[in-house]
């Protein structure tokens, strides 16, 4: 997560009702089956665009809020409305939750910065064993640069070794127009160096991002990128995740097991039993 000042001011409501969420960890509790109206509001001042994720990780604009057709209001803001359905599911684990199902749940924010930068965020409503949760997750600042035709060009998410996201790219990209003589040329982009594993024992795993939509993660190990799921994850006071750095142990790092499933990953192995290393101390 990086530090970025939110554009939006965020109203959440189900069955007609508002719905109070805490600061913070977004933690709202307990909620029925029904539709949730999230609203999302910002100064018109503001350049963001919205787009909705499938399980392949596509983005679709759904929203330019830059748009004059958008503006509303006394103080002429801009504003976005998006329904997730809340359905119960049937889990002996977790007693039949009621849940918010990924990536339904989810919008991807990029906001233009400036005229180089665009910081990328996620907005969702999460549940965890029945608990919810209205999360905002500004997880990237990037910079664009010039290919040789002066068109912006991303290759954060382009020329990624690992981790390649085509759709953000384009989506990036979009935030820019025409000519852009400004950006740098792209054979000045320097790659940021992957996690290393090398000081890592083979039971251990190190926290490359957790992703508070999906309530997945990746960890780097001896044997490879692992993905993890929240409820892997030790027990905390309300919303279970990790944070990028801690270093973890592994009881079981395995094949996916669900590889057809909504949790459907291009990642080979999956770590399960995970505590932190302090914690075992």
């Amino acid at each position: 997560m990086i530090q970025h000042t939110s554009p939006f001011a965020v109203h959440l409501a189900v069955k007609g009702l508002t719905v109070p969420f805490e600061p913070g960890d977004g933690y709202i509790g307990d909620l029925d089956e029904g539709m949730a109206l999230i609203t999302l509001t910002c100064p018109k001042e503001r350049v963001v665009r919205v787009f909705t994720q499938d399980q392949d990780r596509n983005l679709a604009l759904v929203q330019d809020l830059a748009r004059a057709e958008t503006y509303r209001g006394p103080k002429n803001e801009r504003c976005f409305e998006h329904r997730v359905v809340l359905q119960r599911i049937k889990s002996e684990r977790f007693n039949d939750p009621v849940v918010a199902r990924y990536p339904f749940n989810n919008l991807v924010l990029v906001e233009k910065l400036s005229r180089r930068r665009v910081a990328i965020g996620s907005l969702a409503l999460v549940s965890q064993a029945g608990k919810f949760f209205l999360t905002e997750d500004w997880f990237a600042q990037v910079e664009c640069f010039r290919d040789q035709r002066d068109q912006a060009v991303c290759p954060r998410y382009d020329q990624s070794d690992a981790f390649p996201w085509i759709s953000m790219a384009r989506a990036v990209e979009s935030m820019f127009s025409g000519r852009e003589n400004h950006l740098r040329p792209v054979d000045q982009y320097e790659r940021s160096p992957l996690a290393s594993a090398d000081d890592l024992k083979p039971v251990e795993g190190r926290v490359i991002y957790f992703k508070t939509s999906s309530g997945t993660g990746l960890l780097v190990t001896k044997d490879g990128p692992a993905r993890f799921h929240w409820s892997e994850v030790p027990p905390q006071p309300r919303f279970r995740h990790l944070k990028p750095g801690q270093r973890v142990y592994i009881r079981i790092l395995e094949e996916p097991q669900d590889a057809g499933s909504r949790f459907r990953t291009s990642h080979k192995l999956e770590a399960k039993g995970i505590e932190l290393i302090q914690e075992r101390a």
